[in-house]
């Protein structure tokens, strides 16, 4: 389910955007509380423009809307970037669109536009209750083991440009090289956690290994474009738990991505924090885990491992990498489900 963000219900002045334009805040009509964001009046011909630049992270928005105007002629429109993707027209009142995709560092336009004649209604529209909201993770793909190479690419589809990319990597020999552009966030030569923001094209991580070698299992996420906040890793020979102790800073909203390596057949008993396996792989040499899982509330957390058994000696290490966003407190309570029923709004 996607996270929320941020909400404006334009009941005061300060907004929780930037906005510029020539829009204003009324209290002669709202879809929530008493006010709400109205077009100014408008000349033929004309255009009256609201833009909002994205809070950090979002990936989707949704607002309420009402428009009052020359059916057919007179619209009120919804711009991401420069792509029209909502219109209406005529005398509709207030409704609420689904939640829209949106290009993390983009504009988003609120428009009035007018043709060249007659006018209808009270000629202008309205916006109110304004959220964003971000992706919760996704798995893109999995591999569990390459090409007896040095040369291993892990390889997706589906990535959305300006998403972070996040790649938990393990190899049984080091990894002298990777792809321009990534950055190993986390961990090691053979144990890593690499990351970039999306552009188009970005489909795969090429890695160069010290010696060619089959062992190689990955797990490639999608997810808002966070920043990395913390890192921990714990390793030791035969040990019967693996713990990483991470401080949890106070109003984040994020999840944790962790892995385990073990030189011989490993089984887990206990998982902390209901970490859940996104993948899992083993052999007679080489065991990883990958995981992912919300943050618990603020405060010193335990991440941890445990109950290890194996079939003999091995080294092992754990390792977490945590990304969150510390996004503005919504500004009012939210019914995610309000709608005007018999209201529809023109969507592609």
């Amino acid at each position: 389910m996607p996270v929320l963000l941020v909400t404006e219900d334009f009941e005061d002045a300060s907004l929780a955007f930037s906005v510029t334009g020539s829009w204003t805040r009324v209290n002669t009509t709202a879809g929530d509380g008493s006010w709400s964001y109205k077009a100014p009046a408008t000349s033929d011909n004309g255009t009256s423009d609201a833009v909002v630049t994205l809070p950090a992270g979002a990936t989707g928005v949704r607002f309420k809307w009402r428009v009052s105007s020359e059916a057919t002629w007179d619209f009120l429109r919804f711009l991401v970037g420069s792509n029209v993707v909502f219109e209406v027209s005529g005398e509709l009142g207030w409704a609420q669109t689904p939640i829209i995709p949106v290009t993390p560092g983009s504009t988003i336009t609120f428009r009035y536009v007018k043709d060249s004649g007659s006018i209808g209604g009270s000629d202008t529209a309205w916006i109110d209750t304004v959220e964003f909201f971000a992706d919760t993770p996704t798995v893109l793909t999995t591999m569990s083991s390459g090409p007896s190479s040095t040369s291993q690419t892990i390889s997706w589809s589906g990535v959305i440009p300006g998403r972070r990319l996040v790649v938990a990597v393990n190899t049984h020999v080091a990894v002298n090289s990777f792809s321009g552009g990534w950055v190993r966030d986390a961990g090691d030569s053979s144990r890593g956690i690499y990351s970039k923001i999306a552009a188009s094209g970005d489909t795969s991580l090429a890695l160069t290994l010290a010696s060619a070698d089959t062992r190689v299992m990955a797990t490639a996420y999608q997810m808002p474009p966070w920043a990395l906040l913390t890192e921990g890793a714990n390793g030791s020979n035969s040990p019967s738990s693996l713990i990483v102790t991470e401080t949890i800073p106070a109003a984040l909203e994020g999840w944790v991505f962790g892995l385990c390596k073990a030189g011989n057949p490993l089984n887990a008993a206990v998982y902390s924090h209901d970490l859940r396996r996104d993948f899992t792989a083993s052999g007679t040499q080489n065991y990883a885990d990958f995981t992912s899982v919300p943050l618990p509330g603020p405060g010193s957390a335990e991440f941890q491992v445990s109950s290890l058994t194996t079939s003999g000696g091995f080294h092992t290490q754990w390792v977490v990498a945590s990304y969150g966003l510390m996004p503005p407190t919504p500004r009012r309570p939210l019914n995610p489900g309000l709608s005007v029923a018999g209201r529809r709004a023109s969507l592609w």
